[in-house]
């Protein structure tokens, strides 16, 4: 059973089979025609209908999942009919029974089981359990707890729910701000 987890892991594949592919087959061919190298021309499959599926905004399953996971009585199966509604035209996407989703990813048909996308995506960790680790003595777990604030152990204060709110951000926001970081960090190194 594909799950969230396994979403996002494919997801990230798809971006970087996308720069393997540009790398390895796109500019390297094209520097071969640039050198009037003799050589035969490899085919090979555009990801970027597959990754449109994933990043468009504002119908993209990103964006339809952090859409719904901010609705308080929303559940996996209205995320399900959602996609179906907006996503039926995608050829890379299929809608499955009992909130159950395919993609064509790049390496081949994947079957998602909705079930879990929605708390998943929203990984709450309760202020209480925040608090908890603030009032203890031990100042490892006070380090810690300011770390999950993100904000000096001196600064953290009393009001640690408004910072939390303020610091929301679903997984997959989270995911793909760092999946966009490694994907600059590898666009600035040169291949070999």
């Amino acid at each position: 059973k594909n799950s969230f987890e396994q979403f996002c892991i494919n997801y990230a594949n798809e971006r970087l089979q996308q720069h393997f592919n540009r790398h390895l087959f796109k500019l390297e061919q094209e520097d071969y025609e640039a050198d009037g190298i003799d050589w035969t021309k490899v085919d090979f499959e555009d990801n970027q209908e597959c990754l449109g599926l994933f990043e468009k905004k504002p119908l993209g399953l990103l964006s339809l999942l952090d859409e719904e996971s901010n609705f308080p009585k929303a559940t996996d199966l209205s995320f399900a009919d959602k996609l179906e509604q907006h996503l039926s035209g995608n050829s890379c996407f299929k809608s499955g029974r009992d909130g159950a989703f395919s993609i064509r990813h790049y390496a081949g048909q994947v079957l998602y089981e909705t079930g879990g996308f929605l708390e998943k995506n929203r990984d709450p960790l309760p202020s209480d359990s925040i608090n908890l680790l603030l009032s203890t003595g031990c100042p490892l777990l006070q380090q810690f707890a300011a770390e999950l604030l993100n904000r000096p152990q001196k600064a953290v204060g009393q009001n640690v729910q408004s910072t939390m709110d303020s610091q929301k951000q679903s997984v997959t926001t989270k995911f793909k701000g760092q999946l966009y970081k490694l994907m600059q960090g590898l666009e600035n190194t040169t291949p070999h």
